[in-house]
């Protein structure tokens, strides 16, 4: 039996869940990714964009990019790349694809063109951009006004967001002890490492028959 299964979970809690407060900002995500739009999420490590991609990965209609260091995204290549064995053998673009660009980065004139040229030609149905910063990103005027109004900044994952988000997420506030949530977030501060981790944590607690997470547990960071 799954651990989750042990306390009442269909489905890995730490997986399916979202940073207390984030909820609504993922459903607004989602609807403008559906609606085709152009998004800007600020945040600094990629949680929200990934926990967007998951929701459309299965629909074979996204591409995702992780564009740290560069300054041209090969857009056709990913495009024609994305359209199977058939369409890449006649190099034939496809339609109404959704394209997620994690580290955002310094764009070339050219290459936000050719962006907006399947954009507006219905190659791709959404942009989705993340980086740390829209400001710093110097996407050029012509994107902006496509995003417009349409940027979402991730709160800060301090302390005090682990502990609401985990205690959120496994609906108790006893199973997971708060000053034991702050010694998994004071060495993995970033929330994907950090609900990966809690995950392993709650596995380990649930097989040892344990009836909450204790010092002992934490054991398996140590362990890595």
């Amino acid at each position: 039996m799954k651990w989750h299964s042990a306390l009442g979970f269909a489905e890995d809690p730490f997986l399916i869940g979202a940073i207390a407060g984030t909820e609504e900002m993922l459903d607004d995500i989602t609807y403008f990714v559906r609606s085709g739009s152009m998004i800007f999420i600020e945040e600094p490590n990629g949680w929200m964009i990934h926990k967007i991609l998951e929701r459309f990965s299965g629909r074979k209609k996204a591409i995702f990019v992780d564009a740290e260091d560069q300054k041209v995204i090969p857009i056709e290549e990913l495009l024609i790349g994305s359209n199977g064995i058939i369409g890449r053998a006649l190099n034939k673009l496809p339609k109404d694809m959704m394209l997620f660009v994690e580290n955002t980065p310094i764009l070339t004139k050219r290459n936000a063109e050719k962006l907006k040229h399947y954009y507006d030609n219905g190659n791709i149905h959404s942009i989705i951009f993340s980086g740390t910063s829209y400001e710093k990103a110097n996407l050029p005027e012509s994107m902006r006004d496509r995003i417009g109004s349409r940027v979402f900044s991730l709160p800060r994952f301090t302390e005090q967001l682990a502990i609401n988000s985990v205690q959120h997420m496994l609906d108790s506030t006893v199973f997971f002890p708060a000053q034991l949530i702050r010694m998994v977030h004071k060495r993995y501060s970033e929330p994907t490492e950090f609900f990966e981790m809690c995950s392993r944590i709650c596995e380990h607690t649930v097989r040892a028959k344990a009836e909450k997470v204790n010092a002992i547990h934490l054991q398996v960071m140590h362990a890595e």
